[in-house]
């Protein structure tokens, strides 16, 4: 039965669905009392008994809304009526990362420090408030046309003094991305999130995530135990350097702050644009390389990296210790995809149709051989029109701006770069993540 055109609260009307999950779905709504328009994340109706589900519904709600930042995805208001929990949001065009990286292939270095620096700019007011995001993968890392990053999915985030929804024996994050102390159950904090981090920063710049495995149990244990293949070539060594450190198993070993984890970013990017590379990072022993395995990566592959969300943890600790630009996108449609976690790994096929279908999409600058030059475009605004997406494969028409505005993040406002764009970035179909079956790879 379609919710179109309920009214939550005497407040909030649904307009459209634009997401659904294992946890919820999210719609387009009207707030006419404020007459803007916002995204509502509903629970499923199958969770709604379940205490567990509720509570920490409940918590992404309080979490969020007290983290005020401009890369922090906003919550407006929760409510329930009928027994039914909803949450209200910021309603934010733009695309997940993962739909990025699933089209592109990789992306330049500059534009992955930029990502990064911004990523871990809004981590360091979460850590500050003593909260631990516990889930950053690409799928929740929302990119605007502009260029700026949004953290979205506090679903499963905790406070580091208030840990009651996790002290059940359960591991939770998403395999692909969870840090070596996450994975074995161990006491976590910010040097997780700064894990996580490093592992996407990885998959950027190598077109592939670090490690591969048919289960998220073996996922897991590949954080804790095996070193990640080289970086290609073609990344210069500063760069593999912050990245190796960021995923160094040992928290101690990583940057020690998000904060200087930003700076570091922001100053290496900065150099890269303007082609001179600075000095490798102090304080820490040890090469860049001590952090990689010795075997010869293979070759980038280029071609979209595939179902970049599959599987995800909620492993009993001691069993296993261990779009597309949417014209109006939400930011809810991506939190929505992160959800509870499960171990899972079938009924992948409703995949298709989440954050929005194929679409003109803000570009990225990828290349085969990155540069260290790019130009920055202004940004068209972005119309609301609904129009059939004449691409193969042909899904369900989506709300599609008009004009393809261009992405192009900066990593400080005096940079000069100019994209290389020798991989041919075309839309294509977003894959998104099913919260149920999800397993990051």
């Amino acid at each position: 039965m379609s919710n179109a055109g309920l009214l939550l609260s005497g407040r909030y009307r649904l307009v459209e669905r634009i997401a659904t999950g294992g946890m919820g779905e999210v719609w387009v709504a009207t707030d006419e009392v404020l007459g803007r328009e916002v995204a509502v994340k509903l629970l499923r109706h199958a969770h709604m008994s379940e205490g567990t589900y509720r509570s920490r519904f409940q918590a992404e709600a309080r979490i969020t809304a007290s983290l005020t930042h401009a890369g922090i995805a906003q919550v407006y208001d929760y409510g329930e009526q009928d027994d039914q929990p909803y949450l209200v949001m910021e309603l934010v065009a733009g695309e997940p990362l993962s739909t990025i990286l699933t089209r592109a292939g990789r992306l330049t270095p500059e534009v992955m420090l930029d990502v990064v620096a911004q990523t871990a700019r809004a981590l360091q007011a979460a850590h500050e408030a003593g909260i631990v995001h516990r889930d950053i993968k690409p799928g929740n890392l929302l990119i605007t046309p502009q260029g700026r990053v949004k953290i979205t999915d506090f679903g499963i985030a905790r406070q580091e003094e208030a840990n009651t929804l996790t002290q059940t024996g359960m591991v939770m994050g998403t395999a692909q991305y969870v840090s070596p102390e996450q994975a074995t159950g161990a006491p976590i904090g910010p040097a997780s999130d700064i894990y996580a981090l490093g592992v996407v920063a990885y998959e950027c710049v190598a077109g592939r995530p670090p490690f591969t495995a048919e289960s998220p149990i073996a996922l897991a244990l590949a954080h804790t135990r095996d070193a990640p293949p080289p970086l290609p070539d073609d990344v210069p060594v500063t760069v593999a350097e912050i990245v190796g450190r960021m995923m160094a198993k040992a928290p101690a070993d990583r940057p020690a702050s998000a904060a200087e984890l930003a700076e570091r970013a922001e100053h290496l990017g900065h150099a890269l644009a303007q082609g001179s590379e600075p000095e490798p990072m102090q304080g820490l022993a040890g090469d860049a390389t001590s952090f990689f395995s010795e075997a010869n990566p293979t070759s980038p592959n280029l071609v979209p990296v595939g179902n970049a969300e599959v599987d995800d943890l909620d492993i009993p600790e001691k069993r296993g210790k261990k779009p597309v630009l949417l014209a109006l996108g939400a930011v809810a449609a991506v939190a929505v995809l992160g959800g509870i976690l499960s171990v899972n790994l079938g009924n992948a096929s409703s995949n298709n149709q989440r954050v929005g279908e194929a679409s003109p999409t803000p570009q990225v600058s990828v290349s085969d051989t990155p540069t260290r030059t790019r130009t920055a475009t202004p940004t068209p605004t972005v119309t609301r029109e609904f129009t059939p997406e004449p691409v193969e494969p042909t899904r369900t028409p989506t709300r599609t701006p008009t004009k393809t505005p261009t992405r192009t993040p900066r990593p400080t406002p005096t940079d000069t770069v100019t994209p290389t764009p020798t991989d041919s970035v075309t839309p294509t179909a977003t894959s998104s993540v099913d919260p149920s079956v999800s397993s990051d790879g």
